[in-house]
């Protein structure tokens, strides 16, 4: 029965890792090689970036988890690296128009903030001196940070694209900034969507229209 249950922890563990390293390299392979790298790059060129990056991170993690001698810490570092980096840019994206040339310095910055005050479990002195040392709230001030610099970076890059201070070709991360960007594309889709909808209702009141009048 020992065996058994060890058995059935491994194939948990098996399948929770195998679905974050396929996550891991889908999202790289998607937003950053396609996206921003090589747009024009076939299927061919995709799957073997893929392919390559699944063996990277793979590699990273098992390092990660021969260094690092308590799971507890990965969590809790995880937890921390969530709420001071990810959390204000699926926050934003989600309610706000930002793009790309405000999520990378904002992205950089939260991490540069946060690991720069250092902490218990990790094994280096800080290089950012806040006050009250290990008591200043270095996360949620992380965070903050991070958010102010992802809604100002954004709405001012597109101010100056959309205003013609800086011209469209020095748009190098492609996010048509110069046409308005994301709020444009979400206006198109939405009135792509809503004709849809009048094209499938319409015929029906015509054809009430036709029995009416017959």
């Amino acid at each position: 029965m020992a065996v058994v249950g060890l058995a059935a922890v491994a194939a948990a563990v098996m399948s929770s890792i195998d679905s974050s390293v396929l996550s891991a390299s889908s999202m790289f392979t998607r937003n950053v090689y396609k996206l921003v790298l090589r747009p024009k790059a076939s299927n061919r060129e995709i799957t073997w970036v893929m392919r390559i990056m699944i063996i990277l991170i793979g590699v990273i993690a098992a390092v990660i988890a021969c260094l690092v001698q308590s799971v507890y810490v990965l969590c809790y570092l995880s937890i921390d690296f969530v709420y001071t980096i990810l959390f204000p840019q699926l926050t934003c994206v989600l309610y706000l128009d930002i793009n790309i040339y405000g999520s990378l310095p904002a992205y950089f910055l939260a991490a540069i903030l946060r690991l720069g005050g250092s902490d218990f479990y990790f094994d280096y002195p800080p290089f950012i001196y806040y006050p009250g040392a290990l008591n200043f709230p270095i996360k949620t001030f992380s965070m903050l940070i991070s958010a102010i610099t992802l809604i100002v970076v954004s709405y001012l890059a597109r101010f100056l694209f959309v205003r013609g201070y800086i011209p469209e070709k020095y748009d190098f991360l492609k996010a048509n900034l110069a046409h308005g960007g994301r709020s444009i594309e979400l206006q198109e889709d939405t009135d792509s969507h809503s004709d849809e909808k009048k094209g499938e209702v319409n015929p029906g009141f015509n054809d009430m229209a036709e029995g009416t009048q017959m």
